[in-house]
This record gives C-alpha cells, structure tokens and sequence, in this order.
C-alpha cells in the first residue's frame, strides 16, 4: 500500500498576508487618485464659474461707463451745462459725467488682507477719499478696501422736441415717470430739469409733455429759466440716469458674501435702492485715465485721489477681486497677487480667487468732440 501524501490546499496565512497588503497598496492608490481627481474637478468648476461672473459683471460695468456722458449731440463739457433743480444736494452733478473715491489703504502695492467677516460702513465717512471736491452719496454702506465711482448717462431712448408752451416742453413719445430728471440738449446749451408731471398729469409710459413749471412741484422742484432760448430744431429731450458702482454686502450684514452693486439715479434726483449685480467680489480697484494733450488718449492712471481733473478722464482701468462660494477649494491658503501686491490671506482660508482686469473707454469722450 502505498503512502498518501499531503498536498496544501489554499493559501498560507503569509501568502494571505502579502495579498492583503498589496491589496491596500493598490486601494490607497485608488483613493488618492479619485480624491485627486474629485479636488481638480471641484477647482476647475469653481474656477469656470468665477470667469463666467467676471464676465457677466465686466459686462455690466462696460455697458455703462461707455455711455457716460452720453447727453446727446456733444459732450457735457463743450455745453454750457444749466440745472434748474432747485436744490442744494452737491451730489447733483451729472456734468461731471464720472466721479470716484479711492479706498484708504488700497494704493497700487499697497498689501490686502480679504476679511471673510468683514462689515460695511456708510460711504460718507472719512475712509473714502477723491480730489476736486468730489461728493459722496449718502446712505450707501459699501465694504472698506474696495474703491466707488459715479457714471452720469442718459437712457438710450431720446425723442425730439418739436415745441414749447410756456414752462411746458412737447415732444414726440417717451417714457416717463413723476420725478424723472430730464436731459434737454440743443447743442449748445445743456439743460437738466425734473419732470412735475405728463399731459393730463398723467405719466403712463407714453407721455409727450412734460411740465418743468417752478410752481408744479417741489422735491426739489425747478427754478425759473426762459425756455424760449432753446433752439428747437436741434433738441433732443431724454432721461438723466447715474450709476454708483460698490463693493457691499447684501442687507448690509457682516455675514453675508460681498457683492458688487449699483445704485441708480431715481425719481426727484435721488438714488434708488441698491441692486446687486453679482456675489463674491471681494474688492474693486479702479485707476483713472488723464488725457492731458487733448488727443483723447490717456497720458497716464491714477488714483480717484489724484485725479487733477475729471473732465480729461477718458478712460478707466478696473481690477476685480472675485472669490468662490465654497471655502474648500484647495487644501491650503492661495498665494495670489492683487492691486501691485501679494493678498495676505489666512491659513484657514481655503476659497478660490482670481483677479480680473478691463479697460474701458469713456467713448463719449474719444470720438473728437
């Protein structure tokens, strides 16, 4: 009878080990591939989303600083500019066509720390500074280190004054509504009034009479002027408006995300509510482009605080910080360079951000007027 021998079934408990191991070497692989994979998807669709709102806010901004000083005809500052507005508000200047004010501490190379938390303070106060007697709107609360400016425009649509009755101008449709402050430009003469009402005292969207009489109204009202100098056949009537451009927080609480806004100019030459244009812009830097030689091209940028005068302002170069809703974008603090400098930004700050630079032309002041 022969021996039996003993053949080994299975794997040994080294074997069984080894595989194991290897088995956990190639799962950990695994995992930091997916999870680095899952961190590059997570930046790139944040990054694709904060350059597609740099776009949509760039476009925003552009479409109205290339309207300034659009009043018809010829620049404001080649008019004899008249406001029959009877008030004492020294905010009131649309023959400025632009305005700004630099933010303390946020000269070109000068370091910025982003402060999630950061709360916004009424613009009137001291930290906002501008040269040439600029004036502050009040009751805007914008967010420190981040610059404003102004832009005076009309709407696009102007009809065509066809005549006078008294304090009364007719002209062909327009809408209107009570307070609307009116541009009325016959080349030569630039005449800014506020709307008391519409024919039959009746504003309803399709109006072609506007009373401008002293005794119509009186927030503010008009004062009195001799409308017969106007020169009928060259007058285009339209709708003032103003944009104020700034970086704030929604109900101006502390908490929540910045956002860029805008204030329009509403009815008796007051601005409306604020309106926000997109979340996530941290801060907004603008420089100013002086034309000092008249060949409508700017020498030089600066600072809204060192402008030497609005009116050669042509052009304007503005840098937008935006940042990324979610605070997990990468797994430490970025290293970015803003406004000349490196950001300091928290270690515990993880957001993505990028900056994002235009300039735009003031086109009513570049076309040889």
């Amino acid at each position: 009878m022969k021996p039996v021998k003993n053949k080994q079934i299975g794997l040994s408990l080294i074997e069984l080990l080894i595989s194991m191991l290897l088995g956990a070497i190639i799962l950990i692989g695994v995992i930091q591939v997916f999870a680095s994979t899952k961190n590059s998807t997570r930046q790139l669709q944040a990054d694709a989303e904060i350059q597609e709102n740099a776009r949509f806010a760039f476009s925003v901004i552009t479409s109205i600083v290339q309207e300034a000083g659009n009043f018809g005809c010829q620049a404001a500052n080649n008019l004899s500019t008249i406001s029959l507005l009877n008030t004492t508000d020294n905010t009131f200047r649309p023959a400025r066509v632009i305005e700004g004010w630099e933010a303390d501490g946020t000269a070109h190379g000068d370091s910025y720390s982003p402060n999630v938390g950061s709360d916004v303070v009424n613009i009137s106060s001291s930290h906002w500074s501008s040269s040439n007697n600029a004036k502050k709107d009040p009751n805007t609360y914008a967010k420190q280190h981040s610059d404003i400016f102004k832009i005076w425009y009309t709407k696009r649509k102007r009809t065509a004054l066809t005549s006078i009755a008294g304090n009364v101008l007719k002209f062909s449709a327009i809408d209107l509504k009570p307070g609307d402050i009116l541009s009325v430009n016959d080349c030569q003469n630039l005449i800014f009034a506020q709307t008391c009402g519409c024919e039959d005292n009746d504003c309803d969207g399709d109006d072609t009479e506007a009373d401008i009489d002293p005794s119509s109204c009186s927030t503010p009202g008009n004062k009195a002027y001799n409308l017969s100098n106007l020169n009928i056949p060259t007058t285009e009537v339209s709708v003032l408006d103003a944009a104020l451009f700034f970086v704030g927080k929604r109900d101006d609480n502390a908490e929540n995300i910045p956002s860029l806004f805008v204030r329009h100019l509403g009815a008796d030459a007051t601005l409306t509510a604020k309106e926000e244009i997109l979340e996530g812009v941290e801060s907004m830097q603008v420089l100013y482009g002086e034309d000092t030689s008249g060949d409508k091209s700017p020498n030089y940028y600066v600072n809204a605080n060192q402008v030497n005068n609005w009116n050669h302002v042509v052009s304007l170069k503005i840098s937008l910080l935006l940042r990324s809703r979610k605070n997990n974008i990468f797994n430490n603090a970025q290293t970015l360079k803003f406004n000349g400098a490196n950001l300091n930004i928290a270690s515990s700050d993880h957001y993505l951000r990028r900056v994002f630079t235009s300039v735009i032309s003031l086109r009513n002041r570049n076309i040889g007027y």
